[in-house]
């Protein structure tokens, strides 16, 4: 794994959990919708207690389940910030911030910083190989804890 990809990672996890709120979202709505369903011919023995039960049940996993990824991006970015700033270079470490925890392309960390786009990727390339240099070995899939 390169070092983008290491701290691209935040991004992905904040995707994660704007997705799983996005579901949370439609299965509220789903347990909070009529339902008309035709039950002629078909012999049904759920109750609508039952499948209320089933609803909340969902809910509750779902729920819990983005607490955690919630409290796991907090911690991944905590470490991320932290790795960003002992990087020697300010100019490396403000561009990396505002691309890797700001997620920010290169024209809007340009603006952010006053630099030109060349700029901008030259600091983040410096920053992303002095980055490799002080944490080769030490960088783990934010997901799983595992090492690269």
């Amino acid at each position: 794994m390169t070092a983008e990809e290491y701290l691209s990672q935040l991004q992905n996890l904040d995707e994660c959990i704007r997705q799983d709120f996005g579901r949370l979202e439609d299965l509220r709505n789903r347990a909070k919708g009529d339902k008309a369903i035709d039950y002629s011919g078909v012999k049904v023995q759920v109750s609508a207690e039952d499948r209320m039960c089933d609803s909340v049940c969902n809910l509750v996993t779902l729920e819990e389940k983005i607490v955690k990824e919630i409290n796991r991006l907090a911690d991944a970015k905590e470490l991320i910030i932290s790795q960003i700033r002992e990087l020697k270079d300010v100019k490396a470490m403000s561009v990396l911030y505002s691309v890797y925890v700001e997620y920010r392309n290169i024209s809007d960390t340009g603006r952010k910083l006053k630099m030109c786009n060349d700029s901008v990727k030259k600091y983040r390339d410096k920053g992303l190989h002095d980055f490799i240099e002080m944490y080769k070995g030490k960088m783990y899939f934010l997901l799983s804890g595992k090492p690269l």
